[in-house]
């Protein structure tokens, strides 16, 4: 059937609002409905309207060149995959709102045309006008005297550029037409605003039992092969279920440990750069450390005793400026550290009570405070009472301290007025200071003076050589090769103290239009032989660069695109199977209880929570364990059809079983003669979504599917 044709079918298009963004990509109306079927059959990269897509139709990579090269004209490199990514939207964008734009009969006059380019006739200059390079000023910032006296110039012109902008310019003048006549279709009652205005101000007060299904083991529910064919016929036609082409699969890593010839040859590397880093004067030490480090960081900070490894700390503290320590391993590194600077800095470690001012800045509040702080420091003076004065402290971190801090310097992260007491009392000195969290009664308990030292490192990282990464790669080979003739794999590989999925709690699991995983560095080659193999089917190795393993995969799961089969659900199903089962287990466990208490109680759950003010209007529960806004507008909804003190039956939700009970509900207290205001207020805010789902709406109506990715790793 016709694109036309299949659109007209779905015509509840103005029913959904949604946002339209500047297309680049303009599918000629005469070639749209040609664009399926036909032609040269080359591998589809996706689908529309259940209709193949074709690269060579659709002149899909002739697009991406012309915008790669747009930016290379303005010395900017688009990556390649952002670019198709662009390019494939703006096809099926602009393919079905040229479709419907041209069904409407919606069009630019040149009278319109001429005044956007313009701004005559009380129509704004477009911001399309605006952002061109040739209307704006030295500063990149939109000149009218630019545009007043270029313009002529440009439209003077016959075809190509000029012709180009226009055809932009009326397009988007026709699609901002388009969203105006979806926006104004949108029209509220007074019965809506009335019932708009009680849903945003009637409350309600909500206490609720919730036990998350995935608390309640599986072994007290038993899914039988009736259950899941039940299910499957009940459900199989659901959207939910509906999947991309999907595989999963275990492994094992084997981690490449560096050999102690590779840990020389970084030794030696290190130590080549010693004199280098000895001799380089100061303006270039950054540059140096960044170039010859592996962990691309200079740290400038001062730095005091214990704040080096502790291997290189005391030659650190010694040391003279320009001197350079090392190489000496830290870890899984070599390191050379510079003395750079070294300098004494006061320091001083205090303890304090604070009298704090909470969330009440007012002048009488503060007052208050202000006179505890001073109680409390004459009663220290007189007895020296500190620990037992702490408890009156509003420190909330003075039962992990005793209220002590330091030792710090001038450049600690402690507010201003609080270090400057440290630093300029002797020892012993009490009194109140003030800051922005309150009076603090301080007293000093030590001065010391501390060098300070900024002592940059380069640092090399112990990586595995070929030679070793090589051997690692034929002792691979070799196990998989025994293991595969072993009579169990997975027996075999548990034997050698291998054990599949040992850096994964579950499977790795991913769709052909999502193929990634970062677990295994996104190596193309594993998900490609994924795509690729059979199930059960055990891999040959691969060596992860960044992370130095070596890795060896086993297909699990190969979940074809689209329904599943009753043996697929057996696996895409399983835990909405599992959770209904478990429904029916929780509400048997609460049959005949009468009071929030005992649900807590027989469901082992953590709390009884609560949701005070709630309103129906807003879906959101002040205390929910889950923060899913499906499963608490079911909760929200089910509040204000009960009645208070009554104890509602268990209520299953996506993630888990509710009962709940609403203590009272405040209705609005005086209903308005005239909803008007509100009306207009709803409407308008209706409206003003009306550009955020235009082109969802479309795209969910055309089913699109992203097949570029698949083409790329599976094999035909």
């Amino acid at each position: 059937m016709a694109l036309i044709g299949k659109i007209r079918e779905k015509s509840t298009l103005l029913l959904i609002v949604i946002g339209v963004g500047m297309l680049l990509f303009i599918a000629p109306y005469e070639q749209i409905v040609t664009l399926f079927g036909g032609g040269k059959q080359d591998t589809s990269i996706g689908m529309f309207f259940d209709e193949p897509i074709y690269s060579d139709q659709w002149n899909f990579e002739e697009q991406v060149r012309r915008l790669k090269f747009q930016y290379a004209q303005n010395n900017q490199q688009l990556p390649d995959d952002y670019a198709r990514n662009a390019i494939f939207n703006q096809m099926i964008n602009d393919t079905l709102l040229n479709t419907e734009l041209r069904k409407i009969g919606i069009t630019t006059t040149p009278d319109e045309l001429s005044a956007i380019q313009q701004g005559t006739d009380g129509v704004a200059i477009a911001e399309y006008m605006k952002n061109l390079p040739y209307f704006q000023d030295q500063n990149k910032k939109f000149s009218e005297d630019s545009l007043k006296k270029k313009l002529p110039f440009f439209i003077g012109q016959e075809g190509g550029f000029w012709n180009q902008v226009e055809a932009e310019l009326s397009r988007s003048n026709v699609i901002s037409k388009y969203v105006s006549m979806v926006s104004k279709g949108i029209y509220v009652t007074d019965y809506e605003a009335e019932r708009d205005y009680i849903a945003s101000n009637e409350t309600a007060n909500l206490q609720y039992v919730f036990k998350d299904f995935a608390t309640v083991p599986d072994s007290v529910i038993d899914i039988t092969e009736e259950d899941y064919v039940a299910f499957y016929e009940a459900h199989k036609d659901e959207k939910k279920y509906e999947r991309e082409e999907t595989r999963g699969f275990d492994f094992v890593s084997i981690n490449i440990i560096p050999s102690p010839s590779d840990s020389a040859f970084v030794k030696s590397q290190v130590e080549n750069l010693k004199a280098s880093f000895a001799e380089i004067d100061s303006d270039n030490d950054s540059l140096f450390v960044v170039n010859n480090s592996d962990v691309k960081v200079f740290n400038a900070q001062f730095r005091a005793a214990n704040e080096f490894p502790l291997a290189v700390d005391t030659l650190v503290q010694k040391a003279n400026v320009g001197d350079v320590i090392g190489p000496f391993q830290m870890g899984n590194s070599y390191q050379l550290v510079k003395v750079l600077e070294s300098r004494i800095e006061p320091e001083a470690k205090v303890r304090h009570i604070l009298c704090g001012f909470g969330n009440d800045q007012s002048d009488e509040n503060k007052q208050k405070a202000k006179v505890r702080a001073d109680s409390v420091l004459r009663v220290l003076r007189m007895k020296g009472n500190f620990d037992e004065l702490l408890v009156v402290s509003d420190d909330p971190g003075k039962t992990q301290n005793s209220g002590e801090y330091g030792p710090f310097d001038k450049d600690a992260s402690l507010v201003d007025p609080f270090k400057e007491f440290g630093l300029s009392n002797p020892v012993g000195t009490t009194g109140v200071v003030e800051t922005n969290f309150g009076y603090h009664v301080m007293e000093v308990l030590e001065r010391t003076e501390a060098n300070k030292i900024i002592a940059p490192a380069i640092e090399k990282t112990i990586v595995p050589l070929d030679r070793t990464i090589g051997m690692y790669k034929d002792s691979a080979y070799r196990f998989i090769q025994a293991a595969k003739e072993a009579p169990d794999f997975d027996a075999y590989c548990k034997e050698k103290g291998f054990i599949f999925g040992v850096t994964a709690e579950e499977d790795i699991v991913i769709s052909a239009a999502n193929m990634k995983s970062p677990e295994l560095e996104n190596n193309s080659n594993i998900l490609k032989w994924a795509f690729n193999a059979d199930m059960g089917e055990v891999s040959d190795y691969f060596y992860l660069r960044n992370s130095h393993k070596i890795v060896v995969a086993k297909l699990t799961q190969d979940i074809p695109e689209g329904f599943p089969s009753l043996e697929t659900a057996k696996v895409v199903m399983y835990d909405d199977i599992a959770n209904e089962k478990k429904a029916e287990y929780l509400k048997s466990q609460v049959e005949g209880i009468t009071d929030l208490n005992g649900v807590l109680l027989n469901w082992k759950a953590d709390r009884v929570q609560t949701s005070s003010e709630l309103r129906f209007n807003n879906k959101n529960l002040s205390d929910a364990s889950k923060n899913d806004q499906t499963e608490n507008a079911l909760i929200v909804g089910t509040a204000f059809t009960l009645a208070p003190g009554v104890l509602s039956s268990p209520i299953a939700g996506k993630d888990g079983m509710y009962v709940m009970m609403v203590s009272s509900f405040t209705p609005v207290s005086e209903k308005k003669e005239d909803y008007n205001a509100d009306r207009i207020v709803l409407q308008e805010s209706m409206r003003a979504r009306a550009d955020a789902g235009i082109m969802k709406g479309l795209r969910d109506m055309a089913d699109v599917k992203d097949y570029r990715k698949k083409r790329e790793l599976i094999e035909d």
